[in-house]
């Protein structure tokens, strides 16, 4: 009971104490992301391909790297709206998986920390090259949050941020790829 009472007091003098929010935030930074395009690399033993594979899916051989941006915007301290682009690419030069999502944030603004999460929809562009040309554009959701810490009033910088990813499958039959993107750098507090 009197850890409770002490995890209580403690969150309310959080609350108390939390740093007036920014209205707009702008994210900025190096992402990586695995998430196999077409499913799993079963598909084209069963002779369905959306154009993204040669005998096994490249990509599950390794991670898309690239960069993540945002914006969020903030209607009071703890709600506000997000709009997040990314841009990814493969072990070729002409793979690429650029990102295009929108949707609500929550986070909890305190000196110091501030967590956040958010459930963000839009549609990914993706392009595949090598020995087979292939581009499709599918809808695409992410869910997930991080944390930044604070260095000055104006600007935080974001260890991790931690989204799962999923998408339709450009080929119908096949199951609907999933994976995870991890983003880390710099935000700009308005």
């Amino acid at each position: 009971m009197k850890l409770l009472a002490a995890v209580l007091l403690s969150l309310t003098l959080i609350s108390s104490a939390a740093a007036q929010a920014p209205r707009i935030e702008i994210f900025g930074g190096y992402s990586v992301e695995h998430i196999a395009p077409c499913g799993d690399s079963t598909t084209f033993a069963q002779e369905f391909s959306c154009g993204l594979e040669l005998g096994e899916l490249r990509s599950s051989k390794g991670y898309f790297q690239g960069w993540n941006g945002s914006a969020t915007a903030y209607f009071n301290r703890f709600v506000g709206v997000t709009a997040d682009v990314a841009g990814h690419y493969g072990a070729f030069s002409t793979d690429s998986r650029y990102s295009f999502l929108f949707g609500p944030t929550v986070s909890l603004h305190t000196p110091i920390l501030t967590p956040f999460a958010h459930a963000l929809f839009g549609f990914v562009k993706e392009s595949a090259g090598g020995g087979i040309q292939s581009s499709f554009t599918k809808p695409e959701f992410a869910i997930g949050g991080g944390v930044d810490l604070s260095v000055s009033k104006h600007l935080a910088v974001r260890p991790v941020a931690f989204d799962y990813e999923w998408q339709k499958n450009p080929t119908s039959g096949l199951s609907n790829p999933t994976g995870f993107r991890l983003s880390a750098g710099l935000v700009l507090k308005f």
